[in-house]
């Protein structure tokens, strides 16, 4: 009656690869905020104003950010 079969799974604690996607999650938080931009337009990069090609390269950069993320915190399957 007392075994550990079928109850909840102790989670295991957190790696390096958690603290790495934490810290790199954090650091992606703090640059989101384009604070040195301060509305400009100019320079123009590929055609676009400098906010929104900020915006698109921070865009491309957040997807391997969330990747990494969510690979760190996932729970390991047992199939």
């Amino acid at each position: 009656m007392g075994g550990t079969e079928g109850g909840p799974k102790r989670r295991s604690r957190p790696n390096g690869l958690y603290w790495l996607a934490v810290a790199v999650f954090v650091a992606m938080v703090l640059v989101n905020f384009p604070f040195w931009l301060d509305g400009r337009v100019e320079p123009v990069v590929l055609g676009l104003p400098i906010t929104f090609t900020y915006h698109v390269a921070y865009c491309i950069a957040a997807v391997p950010v969330l990747w990494l993320l969510f690979r760190a915190i996932w729970p390991p399957t047992d199939d």
